[in-house]
Order: structure tokens, then sequence, then C-alpha cells
């Protein structure tokens, strides 16, 4: 199974493989590049632009510019885009995340994801459907993916604890924790999220909601409130602070 993070190894200092292709914006033209040697493959077109750019804000607000790292794991969409689902990817990184992704069998995607230093990668055009809700429902409507904005956070969720030990999911939590000090919520052990994480998904939701109004604060939820059955998932988990969340700039105001 995947390794886990060193608390004295942080992403940015391993930024390998998949991550040295990330295509940034194009300062000029104000548009993403696709990839050399990218193609046409998957159940749709695999974009050579993205049609809303956020890049350019999001690097002035955060310092954070979006990476472009394209998927063949998406869709077209039948419904307006008016909900933002945050997930956990129960991964120690950005690589760790994408390279999940692409070896499930079933087809998984998110539109952004975001690791604990704040590296922001979109994997699919916000306008087309991105796999990451699964089996769904919210407020009486189905296949959520269909209407919704997918973002990943980069943590790895609920940790169970044995003889004193914290251990991962990844093996039936068969990975021993090497993160950050964990938070106990609701009697558990969690992975916190950063701070860094928490200021560029304000911001991420921020600029969003620019482009689609529709997207009201009682319609940012987490993967835990819309997955089916009821129960089926958790995240983002009883470590995410909602109320930091709402704090900020104009993200769920």
């Amino acid at each position: 199974m995947m390794g886990t993070p060193k608390e004295n190894s942080p992403e940015k200092k391993s930024r390998k493989g998949r991550l040295k292709g990330i295509h940034r914006v194009d300062p000029i033209r104000g548009k993403q590049q696709r990839p050399p040697g990218h193609e046409h493959r998957g159940d749709g077109t695999l974009r050579g632009e993205v049609s809303i750019d956020l890049s350019q804000a999001m690097q002035k607000q955060t310092g954070q510019s979006i990476g472009w790292i394209p998927t063949a794991h998406f869709g077209e969409r039948n419904g307006v885009i008016d909900t933002v689902v945050l997930h956990y990817t129960v991964t120690g990184g950005v690589e760790q995340t994408l390279d999940l992704f692409e070896r499930a069998g079933e087809g998984m995607s998110a539109h952004y994801v975001i690791g604990k230093d704040g590296l922001i990668i979109q994997m699919v055009d916000v306008e087309k459907k991105a796999w990451h809700a699964g089996a769904s429902e919210f407020q009486g409507r189905s296949d959520v993916n269909d209407f919704s904005i997918g973002v990943e956070l980069v943590n790895w969720g609920l940790l169970k604890e044995r003889d004193g030990v914290l251990f991962a999911w990844p093996g039936d939590y068969g990975t021993v924790y090497q993160g950050r000090s964990p938070v106990h919520a609701g009697g558990q052990w969690w992975d916190p999220f950063t701070e860094m994480q928490y200021r560029v998904l304000m911001e991420l939701i921020s600029q969003i909601r620019v482009h689609y109004p529709g997207i009201t604060p009682d319609r940012i939820v987490g993967h835990g409130d819309i997955a089916l059955p009821r129960g089926r998932k958790i995240d983002p988990g009883l470590a995410f602070n909602w109320e930091r969340l709402k704090k900020g700039r104009g993200s769920l105001g």
C-alpha cells in the first residue's frame, strides 16, 4: 500500500513523477494549455484549456496558482452547477492521490485536489462532471456528480488506535500514522487539516461562487452529507473545522 508522509518531509520537497508535469496558467493568454502529447481519451475529450480559469485570482490571494494535470476520468454534465462537495483523500500527498485516482478501475477524479502545503491541482474542467461523489443524493436530487464541483483535501481522515499506536486506512488500518499531531474529536482520532489548506480552500470556494452564484452556503457540503447509503462516507470528518471555513473571505458568507 501507499507509504505514509513524514512530518519532516513536506510535499513540496518531494514533488516527483506526475507533479513534474504540472502546466500552469499562461500569463499572457490567461489560459491553461494541454500538456504535450496529451490525446483525446476516456468517455469525453481532454480539454486543452479550462473553461473557467481561477489560477491568476488564486495566485494573487494565496500565492498559489493552480496546476493542471488532466485525467480521462470525467463525463458530460446534465445539471446546473450549484453545489460543492468536500472530501478527504485518505492519502498522505497530492501525488499519491493522483496515482490512486488513475489506478482506480471504476474511475475516480475530482475537479481540484489541495495538498497540505496548499499546492492545488485541477484534474477536470469545472464544466465537466468529475467522478467523486459515487452513489449520492442531495435535497432530493440523485447523482450529485451531475451538479457539483468536487474538492479533495489531502488528509488521512479517521485514524484507529491499537496498543497506543495510531494507524491510517490503507491496508485496512494497517499503515502506521506518521503525520501531524492528531485531533481528538467524537471519541476518535483524526488527521488534522492545515492552515494553508483552509486558506486555499476558502479562496477557491470564494472564486468558484463568483462564477456559480447558485452555490449558496447551504450547498457547500461534505461527502458524508450526500453519499448513499447514508453512513457509507464520513469525509471530510470531525477534524474539519466548518466554522473556520465560514470565516473565510466570501467562502460561506
